[in-house]
């Protein structure tokens, strides 16, 4: 899955200690049922860089192609545990992350989708109990993008803005189990920002930057149906 990103100029909202590092990082991939049907799964880490406040979010569904009358979904926070191992966007290697996420959790919401159609919408929806995720990501050895931009600030002859805020992703496999479903060495994709130096731009400006890293390589069919689950407009 090729992945491709559009470069922000990010906007000073607030500041952090001088030096501050915030690092985001994301990782989707597609799968397939024993039906045929596409599935997705996509997870965000996000550390607010004013507050530290680290949330990680999960998103899935069965729903992405499907010829089914209904099918499963499910959006949430989970817990920051359940998402381990860093990326560095080292191309020289292979590196690893991993997602262990049971989605019967309070507080995530699992649907079942009543007549999908392919703009991420649902004639009705009813609760469901979710389940079991489970899943290894693999980087691509060899392969990585990076996007860079600086913000640089001078008051009364003091700097006050001089940061760089430096997007990296590539292609990816996973492989596991979700919600009963196998998943074997299927398409991926990895990507992070990081947000380094004095006067780092704030949070909704981090988040906004972070949600483009890997939204973009998604297919319009599957960002859709992302944009449903999390509550945001629907792009057509």
């Amino acid at each position: 899955m090729k992945a491709s990103v559009i470069g922000l100029a990010l906007i000073l909202a607030s500041f952090v200690p001088a030096h501050a590092v915030t690092t985001n990082q994301q990782v989707s991939n597609y799968f397939t049922d024993a039906n045929g049907n596409v599935g997705l799964v996509f997870v965000d880490r996000q550390t607010d860089p004013t507050t530290n406040v680290t949330t990680t979010t999960l998103a899935y569904s069965f729903c992405i192609q499907t010829t089914e009358a209904t099918c499963l979904e499910g959006n949430g926070v989970i817990p920051n545990g359940a998402f381990t191992g860093t990326l560095h966007g080292d191309p020289s290697r292979a590196e690893i992350v991993k997602v262990l996420a049971d989605t019967t959790i309070p507080g995530f919401t699992n649907q079942l989708c009543i007549g999908p159609d392919p703009f991420g919408d649902c004639a009705q929806t009813s609760p469901a109990t979710g389940g079991l995720i489970t899943l290894t990501y693999a980087t691509k050895r060899g392969n990585i993008e990076i996007f860079s931009s600086n913000d640089y600030k001078l008051e009364n002859f003091k700097v006050t803005l001089n940061s760089t805020n430096q997007t990296s992703q590539g292609p990816a496999s996973a492989q596991g189990n979700v919600l009963g479903t196998t998943v074997s060495k299927t398409t991926a994709a990895w990507g992070f920002d990081t947000v380094r130096g004095k006067g780092s731009p704030g949070s909704q400006a981090q988040k906004a930057q972070s949600q483009l890293t890997l939204e973009k390589s998604l297919t319009p069919q599957a960002l859709r149906r992302l944009q449903r689950l999390r509550g945001e407009k629907i792009n057509q």
